[in-house]
């Protein structure tokens, strides 16, 4: 039902294939069909219909996924919030409809200010992400499937809670580009969620040196 331009996760898979399947997808960067839009529920009314809610319960297979889109569909229905694109992922689950992420993050987000309407608040995890190119020819997956991993990965990080593993792919990421202070932000506010890891106060050890040196020179 929608392709995306954008990886949340920098990279997925992308040794192997160039792009997989999900039940979610960034609207930055995207496209789609008439044949899908029809399908498009700006007010969200399907909500209320509790079949509707039992089905995509059932699409997604994770009650914690679950209950957050729950909140999500509800502050919708009730105009607390100001968005369309909530509506957008509503109306693909329903239809158990996929989209199709990129194996590398091929967008990035410029519109992180005070003058926006939505994104005046920075965040790592949402704006600005570097893009990468995609190899041709385009390598496919083995199956049309979505590929749930990747959907449990993109919620945990929506949640602020991200698997160390993402974190660490940011922080290296952060790293070879010499975005240092993204990088020492990114550390610290992993040694939050992972205190007792070593890997990650080395990486703060180093990061705060590379700093040092910066501005010695």
């Amino acid at each position: 039902m929608m392709i995306s331009g954008r990886n949340d996760l920098l990279k997925w898979k992308n040794k192997t294939q160039s792009y997989h399947f999900s039940y979610y997808g960034s609207v930055w960067g995207w496209a789609t069909w008439r044949r899908a839009w029809n399908f498009y529920d700006y007010e969200i009314i399907q909500w209320n219909n509790p079949e509707n809610q039992e089905k995509i319960k059932y699409i997604l297979q994770d009650e914690e996924q679950f209950n957050y889109r729950r909140k999500i569909c509800e502050l919708t229905l009730h105009k607390k919030v100001d968005t369309w694109d909530y509506q957008w992922t509503f109306s693909r689950l329903l239809q158990a409809g996929l989209t199709i992420i990129p194996s590398v993050n091929l967008i990035k987000n410029i519109g992180f200010n005070s003058n926006a309407t939505h994104t005046t608040k920075f965040s790592l995890f949402n704006g600005d992400l570097d893009s990468s190119p995609l190899d041709f020819p385009l390598l496919n997956p083995n199956i049309i499937e979505v590929d749930r991993e990747y959907d449990h990965q993109y919620f945990l990080m929506r949640i602020g809670k991200p698997d160390f593993n993402i974190l660490l792919s940011f922080i290296e990421e952060f790293l070879a580009i010499n975005r240092n202070i993204q990088a020492l932000i990114l550390i610290k506010k992993a040694l939050i969620i992972y205190p007792d890891l070593p890997q990650l106060h080395f990486l703060k050890a180093q990061t705060i040196f590379k700093l040092r040196q910066i501005s010695l020179n």
